[in-house]
């Protein structure tokens, strides 16, 4: 089959380029839209149809693919490989670090997660994906003392205390022009 054939289904039906993009935007679409089985169904079409075009995916389709096969069916490492290459095929795009931050807390790999946020602000400080899942795990505060690691005893034990008595850390947001109820 040369690549200018469109593929044809399982019904003798053909899908085209044209429509391999549009099932893929619906696709990406139902991710965004936290409704992860249907993105899961039709990305995965498209991965399935491209593959047996012998066609390149793109990495956009990759990286969402990725996620819906984390949060659809739990399968975490194979969805951060897949998130990690598309990275590696386009480093300079947030969203692909959003997925792999959601990849890796769901897969309860808060370090990794945390790291691929902080990774993605750098790209696009504004990103509204990436800041709302920074709120969502949370900030590490720095550590007690500064001058020694973050894994250093003395910084584990006296962040243990601080957090025992101080709570976790609030929003880098502050909330101006409310007053404590008394």
């Amino acid at each position: 089959m040369d690549d200018k054939t469109p593929e044809a289904d399982g019904e003798g039906r053909s899908l085209g380029v044209a429509q391999l993009s549009e099932m893929a935007r619906a696709g990406i679409a139902s991710a965004r839209a936290r409704d992860y089985e249907n993105g899961y169904l039709l990305l995965g079409e498209v991965c399935d149809r491209m593959r047996a075009a012998g066609e390149k995916l793109p990495a956009h389709v990759i990286s969402f693919y990725g996620l819906c096969l984390a949060l659809n069916l739990g399968k975490h490492r194979e969805a951060s490989q897949l998130c990690q290459a598309a990275i590696e095929a386009e480093p300079m795009k947030a969203d692909y670090y959003a997925n792999l931050a959601e990849v890796c807390g769901a897969a309860r790999q808060r370090r990794k997660a945390v790291t691929a946020i902080h990774r993605g602000l750098a790209i696009d400080p504004a990103s509204l994906r990436l800041l709302e899942l920074e709120t969502r795990l949370g900030r590490r505060r720095d550590p007690v003392v500064s001058s020694l690691d973050r894994t250093h005893p003395v910084n584990v034990t006296l962040g243990r205390i601080r957090h025992a008595f101080a709570g976790p850390p609030r929003s880098s947001k502050r909330e101006t022009g409310k007053k404590k109820a008394d």
